[in-house]
């Protein structure tokens, strides 16, 4: 649970007849993350990359080609729903080409189809304007088409050319109406003196106008002329819907097609994907990966079982040294069930080497700690523990789905401080407090804080002792801010704090000495590590190194007041959740009298808090753990594990 689950790192040589038969196996076994094996050293000569990299460009344009014809019908295809599908790259490509471009065509036509009818509905939309401006004038159309005196025309003009547009008419007398504008145009019409005409049609020309006249076809008054226009946009909004009634229509009609063709390509694209990182002979292949080891026996017996193969091991893991595998080995996290809902708080940040400690056992009992003493409220945390048992079991979305289980921990923790702070709903009057109410003990609450800080540093300094120690950095175990002797200068200093605080004076000017001892340790680092091997400084280096380190210091040892103070925020935040539920009790009491006042700002205010407040909680809660706690020793420089799976031969999510 505290190490990410051992890795072997396997070879497989197979025939060239096998290759694909093989990658179809590991895929239906998916354990097996595959590794660019030509960047690996020791092959002998003549072994090569295959050719592939023309059929991977073409799985990638038509897996890009696929998602856009799913979405253009809104369709989603999850990972879940694809089937499974024949595994021949060279072979489906041409085939699945045609039956998809076939598809996209007919979308495609049906776009087009929409998108002029958008334009004649933007047009329209243009003289329709141009009428009613016009209506109040009870002037026939064809005596307008023929003033002799006044030139108007009108039209869409792109946003960004308006201005342009203005300048150019500046010196000609005329009158710009601007009728209204979607997301790109404005619709705009323009008079001036027949005499100008050219002029105006000029500076029309240079702003792109694109000129929509009133159609010959439409005669008589405005009046008229409008109702004869609104009863064509009636049926060109009918056409528009009926063109979307089509595109719904053939998205469940050509559904399995749809999910046929996505399998097909999505399992041909992993495999070509995985076929371009191995190694070629003129008869023979072999794939490399990674392995996780608890897997590694039963994935090559299996395929030694379907398959003629050659494999052998490389070394695991944990007999490598650090500098050789850490850029290779993938990182699988090894926690229990229950723990790995809350994996996503650890990979947010980084995933840990196989030189670190995971944290996340100890992140998320920390989180859900700090979000319930800062969230406590027994009927709120019950809300927030609903909802996310309502996500993670009925979300349709895989986030929220995701965060199902830690809406309900961080709900559940809500409650266990409601019933310590005796809040319900923001009310402190409905039951007792089991410990303490914050508004009454405002320096205790903040006091704790500060000591729940100490304990998460001291864990933090703890941590980073035990990585160096992973990482056989003695140094660092040592004399590192976040090692050994920077735990001495920190619990000493806590102490000193402490006694002061306490009235205890008697034993400050030993622990004043003691503290020299730390932080001398710090300041020596690099001659002390020298000493340890060796070496010594140069003349020339001794003074930039000593300045160096005294700032170095000195950084650190504001850095750990600073982040211990941090949290005080953990009982600042809890003191104000309580505030505002006051807050919300006294507005409800001012509008007792109004007709439902009193519930519904209540229940708004409850809604209210539990929403932004709960979403700042969170976010205060994940900064402390990863600014305060993480970053005194968590590198995070992990690889994600992702083994080969390919659709359709993975039916139950696991290996």
């Amino acid at each position: 649970m505290w190490r990410p689950a051992p890795m072997q790192r396997v070879s497989l040589l197979v025939l060239d007849d096998e290759l694909l038969p093989t990658l179809g196996r590991l895929g239906e076994l998916g354990a097996l993350q595959v590794i660019d094996a030509p960047s690996l050293k020791g092959w002998p000569d003549g072994i090569r990359r295959p050719d592939v990299d023309r059929l991977v460009a073409e799985y990638e344009r038509l897996s890009d080609q696929m998602r856009r014809v799913v979405g253009t019908l809104g369709l989603t295809i999850s990972p879940d729903l694809l089937r499974p599908a024949t595994l021949a790259p060279q072979q489906m490509v041409a085939q699945v080409e045609a039956d998809l471009s076939e598809l996209d065509g007919e979308v495609q036509r049906l776009l087009d189809e929409r998108s002029a009818i958008a334009d004649q509905l933007e047009r329209l939309e243009v003289v329709v304007l141009q009428l009613e401006l016009l209506e109040p004038l009870d002037i026939d159309l064809a005596e307008l088409r023929t003033l002799r005196f006044l030139y108007v025309t009108a039209g869409l003009l792109p946003v960004e050319n308006l201005s342009r547009l203005e300048q150019s008419l500046s010196e000609v007398p005329h009158l710009l109406l601007r009728l209204g504008r979607s997301e790109r145009r404005w619709r705009v019409i323009v008079f001036a003196p027949r005499t100008r005409q050219q002029a105006v049609d000029a500076a029309l020309r240079g702003a792109f106008l694109e000129r929509t006249e009133i159609p010959n076809d439409v005669s008589g008054l405005p009046s008229a002329a409008l109702q004869q226009l609104h009863e064509r946009q009636r049926l060109l909004l009918a056409e528009r819907e009926s063109i979307g009634k089509k595109l719904t229509d053939l998205a469940k009609e050509r559904h399995a097609e749809l999910l046929r063709l996505a399998s097909s390509i999505e399992t041909n694209r992993r495999a070509v994907t995985a076929l371009r990182d191995c190694l070629s002979t003129e008869r023979a292949r072999a794939i490399v990966g990674w392995v996780p080891e608890a897997q590694a026996d039963r994935l090559l017996s299996d395929v030694h079982g379907r398959v003629a193969t050659l494999a052998w091991y490389a070394e695991g893991v944990p007999t490598l040294r650090a500098s050789e595998i850490a850029p290779l080995a993938p990182t699988k996290l090894s926690n229990p069930a229950w723990l790995h809902q809350f994996e996503p708080l650890t990979s947010t940040y980084g995933l840990p080497t196989y030189w670190e400690v995971d944290p996340t056992p100890i992140a998320a009992a920390l989180f859900l700690l700090m979000f319930g003493a800062m969230f406590g409220d027994l009927g709120q945390g019950a809300i927030l523990a609903l909802l996310g048992l309502i996500a993670g079991r009925w979300s349709a979305l895989h986030a929220w789905r995701a965060l199902g289980p830690i809406l309900v921990g961080c709900g559940i923790s809500a409650m266990v401080f409601g019933l310590i702070y005796g809040s319900v709903f923001g009310s402190e009057d409905l039951i007792p407090a089991l410990v303490v109410r914050p508004l009454e003990h405002i320096s205790l609450l903040l006091g704790i804080a500060v000591g729940y800080g100490v304990v998460v540093m001291s864990v933090g300094f703890l941590l980073n002792i035990i990585n160096a120690g992973l990482r056989h950095n003695l140094r660092s175990v040592l004399f590192a801010p976040y090692g050994l002797a920077g735990l001495g200068f920190y619990w000493i200093a806590v102490g000193l704090a402490i006694s002061v605080g306490l009235g205890h004076v008697a034993g400050v000017t030993i622990g004043v000495v003691l503290l020299i001892i730390p932080l001398l340790l710090m300041f020596l680092k690099e001659p002390l590590d020298n000493l340890l091997g060796g070496k010594s400084l140069s003349p020339a280096e001794g003074p930039v190194y000593f300045l160096q380190s005294g700032v170095e210091v000195f950084d650190a040892a504001i850095r750990y007041l600073s982040n211990t103070l941090s949290f005080v925020r953990v009982g600042a935040f809890a003191i104000t959740h309580v505030g505002l539920g006051l807050t919300v009790f006294t507005l409800a009491a001012m509008l007792a009298q109004v007709p439902l006042g009193r519930p519904v700002v209540l229940i708004l205010g409850n809604a209210l808090i539990i929403g932004l407040e709960g979403l700042i909680v969170g976010i205060q809660a994940l900064r402390l753990e990863y600014y305060e706690f993480f970053g005194k020793f968590f590198r995070g420089d992990g690889v994600p594990y992702r083994p080969l799976v390919l659709p359709g031969f993975l039916h139950d999510g696991k290996p």
